[in-house]
């Protein structure tokens, strides 16, 4: 969401709350595909300097995520750089 840029230029983070309900939907879905599954979530942006706002949006994010189902296992993955910042904020989710 966070490298994505919206057509009429406003802001892509404020539909993130209309966003996280079709991402919970889509994991309720998925859960019932099999006993036990491995969801890989990729998100290069975590590796950019960002903003104590955008930040603040991972947690609540994959709280919701990881309490869709026990049988959904969630890896976040990012890539060419550190996560530090991410990171930090991600170790406190059951991620």
């Amino acid at each position: 969401m966070g490298l994505s840029k919206r057509v009429d230029r406003g802001d892509t983070y404020e539909l993130f709350y209309k966003i996280l309900p079709l991402y919970e939907e889509l994991l309720k879905e998925i859960a019932e595909l099999d006993d036990e599954i491995i969801l890989q979530i990729e998100e290069p942006i975590f590796v950019k300097d960002n903003e104590t706002a955008v930040l603040s949006l991972i947690k609540p994010a994959y709280d919701k995520l990881t309490n869709i189902s026990d049988n959904i296992k969630i890896v976040v993955t990012t890539y060419f750089e550190h996560s530090n910042e991410a990171t930090k904020v991600l170790v406190h989710t059951p991620i």
